[in-house]
């Protein structure tokens, strides 16, 4: 449940830009890579907090014609630890079963401890894993499936 109001919409890819620079871990990200990346099965979501500042994103695409890729998300710093992530996830996974996926995989980090949580707490199951030379560095990788 969130403890704030938070207004949470669809987006554009020229939008996702500010959103992503609201989170620090994510800031670097441009938005050529973000075109390169998504087309137009993309499920691009932000978050508003009540004043219209943006508090966090999460974005996804089309893996395959049963399966969504949830890509990347997050949640500004000042907005953390009140629900938001949760909210998202739940707004993104409602869109993916409304367009007819039967799968939804997303990989996280250890460095990323209370994403690891929140995927675990709603219910995805851990499915490999990247090495990616040190622990910090390397994915977990997790999946989730709808009936």
């Amino acid at each position: 449940m969130l403890s704030k109001a938070y207004i949470i919409k669809s987006a554009s890819v020229e939008e996702l830009v500010i959103y992503i620079n609201a989170v620090p871990e994510f800031s670097s990200l441009s938005q050529a890579v973000l075109k390169s990346r998504l087309d137009q099965s993309a499920i691009c979501l932000v978050a508003n907090s009540s004043d219209g500042t943006p508090a966090g994103f999460k974005i996804g695409y089309q893996e395959s014609s049963d399966v969504f890729y949830s890509w990347i998300g997050g949640v500004s710093e000042g907005c953390r630890g009140q629900g938001l992530a949760q909210s998202l996830l739940e707004a993104q996974e409602r869109m993916v079963i409304e367009k007819g996926y039967k799968r939804i995989k997303v990989k996280s980090m250890n460095q990323y401890p209370n994403m690891l949580k929140l995927l675990i707490k709603n219910g995805y199951y851990i499915t490999g894993y990247e090495d990616r030379g040190t622990p910090k560095n390397s994915k977990i990788c997790f999946e989730k499936s709808f009936k």
